[in-house]
């Protein structure tokens, strides 16, 4: 397994993680950071052109965990995208309401790259989003025969509504991706499994 950090920054936000196994590649989250402004604050997407992603699988739909996820399609159009089913019933809304702040920013702040994406691209990749129960072991590789293709699961991460760790394996070979965690009861949602 090949993990690759996409951060623009050495700090937190701006989640994006290239996995490369066994001949195949998926993206664990598309977020935008949130301590920069623009394109700035977007995963350096251009350092791995040419990538073949075959799927985005979201933690959650906290902007540093999804804020850029058209903006990861174009880059990786052959992506489908995986996430649980809470996770799914929001992000689009999440995304549409993204590309409100960006235009008010735009012209408040003199953000002239805002928005980064559009309603209408929204609603063009959003055929591509799909949810999954917890737990599910969900076959992620494009074009692989039968029984060959690396899985991957959501485990809930009590983080917010529809968080979860992503568990990635194919053969012998696995990897935990936590996304953001909460281990204590909170009022909406439990701690994580």
């Amino acid at each position: 397994v090949r993990v690759t950090n996409l951060n623009p920054a050495d700090t937190i936000g701006a989640s994006a993680w290239l996995i490369e196994t066994g001949g195949h590649t998926l993206l664990l989250d598309a977020g935008t950071h949130p301590g920069m402004e623009g394109s700035e604050g977007l995963p350096r997407y251009s350092q791995v052109a040419g990538a073949d992603v075959e799927a985005i699988a979201l933690s959650h739909c906290h902007h540093d965990h999804c804020g850029s996820l058209p903006v990861a399609l174009r880059h990786f159009p052959r992506a489908r995208v995986l996430m649980t089913e809470p996770s799914y019933f929001i992000v689009e809304r999440v995304l549409h309401n993204s590309v409100n702040v960006m235009k008010r920013q735009r012209v408040e702040k003199g953000i002239w790259d805002y928005p980064l994406y559009s309603h209408e691209e929204i609603d063009e990749l959003s055929y591509l989003f799909q949810g999954f129960k917890y737990g599910h072991v969900e076959p992620w590789g494009a074009f692989a025969g039968e029984g060959e293709s690396p899985t991957l699961s959501f485990h809930h991460a009590g983080h917010v509504l529809g968080s979860a760790g992503v568990r990635v394996a194919h053969g012998k070979e696995s990897l935990f991706y936590t996304g953001d965690v909460c281990f204590h009861d909170q009022t909406l949602s439990p701690k994580a499994d």
